[in-house]
């Protein structure tokens, strides 16, 4: 029986001096079938030049900036894999990563596989302290708690998610304004449609370097917005998820509040997603957005980093 194709979904802006190794680690994969799509997405360094130099290697898709939604939607178009992983540009997988995650896959229910994923310098050296494994290795079913609003799973950032096509093609494409995190999209949406694996060891490294977009930033007005966007997104495209679209918008919006956003601008954005909710939906979202701003939630002390994002909660 041929072993299934695994395409590599790489997505770049302005990363020309680590998108090179970036798509060295997929191409030296311990797995044979595998296919690398790099998807520049309107970059005006020198990545055009790095991604050209792997030739035929790789297939290659050169498109103007319109963010990581869109790189998504053109890479996962022009893959032809049954599995699909995805890498962020300053990122690196391990060279047994797709071999490993292709054995979680022999089960034919499963959806998603992650892993979570190492942090480490711009040198690729690994940053010292703790690192967390949150859960043990092992089949995972949310979607009975997704479908009810409750998002109980913490994935990690885009360079240890993989899914099967047949998942995708129910998600994406997702919607374009959706520039940044894309992968929240994915990680919140995918448990409520198939029961996953998780794989507790780091199978990538992602690089924390100084100018990720997203990760490291310690800036809860921008990352309230950017979660605000998320959930409207999610919200128009996913019917099936509207109580987890307004539960997270509902947090997100509290949580700028409570960060000192501009009244204006808030009361603009909730008028607007609210025009898109029903009456119900409404007065769920005014009453959670009251709640939370009036009795915001602390994180419990000791908590994983990755357990205290209150907007979800």
């Amino acid at each position: 029986m041929l072993e299934p194709l695994v395409s590599v979904v790489i997505n770049n802006f302005n990363y020309g001096r680590f998108v090179g190794e970036a798509i060295g680690s997929a191409l030296r994969q311990t797995y044979d079938r595998v296919e690398v799509i790099v998807v520049d997405d309107g970059s005006t360094d020198d990545s055009r030049t790095v991604i050209e130099g792997y030739g035929k290697e790789i297939v290659t898709i050169f498109k103007p900036n319109e963010g990581q939604a869109s790189a998504f939607n053109e890479g996962f178009a022009r893959s032809s894999g049954e599995i699909i992983c995805f890498l962020d540009a300053d990122d690196l997988f391990l060279p047994n990563k797709v071999e490993r995650i292709v054995g979680a896959y022999a089960d034919t229910e499963m959806g998603w596989c992650f892993h979570p994923v190492q942090s480490v310098d711009a040198l690729a050296r690994p940053i010292p302290g703790p690192f967390n494994i949150l859960y043990a290795n092992g089949r995972y079913d949310f979607r009975s708690e997704y479908k009810r609003g409750k998002p109980i799973f913490w994935a990690p950032p885009t360079s240890g998610l993989t899914f099967r096509r047949g998942l995708l093609e129910k998600l994406l494409p997702m919607p374009r304004h959706i520039r940044i995190t894309s992968d929240n999209y994915l990680t919140f949406s995918t448990p409520a449609f198939a029961p996953g694996f998780y794989i507790s060891e780091c199978l990538s490294l992602q690089r924390i370097h100084g100018a990720n977009a997203y990760t490291a930033k310690e800036d809860p007005l921008f990352k309230a917005t950017v979660q605000m966007s998320i959930a409207s997104g999610m919200h128009d495209a996913l019917p099936e998820l509207t109580r987890l679209a307004n539960r997270l918008f509902a947090n997100a919006l509290a949580e700028k509040w409570n960060a000192g956003g501009d009244f204006q601008e808030l009361s603009g954005k909730l008028r607007q997603y609210l025009r898109n909710c029903a009456v119900a939906e409404r007065a769920e979202v005014l009453a959670r957005m009251t709640y939370r701003i009036l009795l915001p939630r602390r994180p419990r002390v000791g908590a994983p980093l990755s357990l205290r994002r209150s907007w979800s909660q």
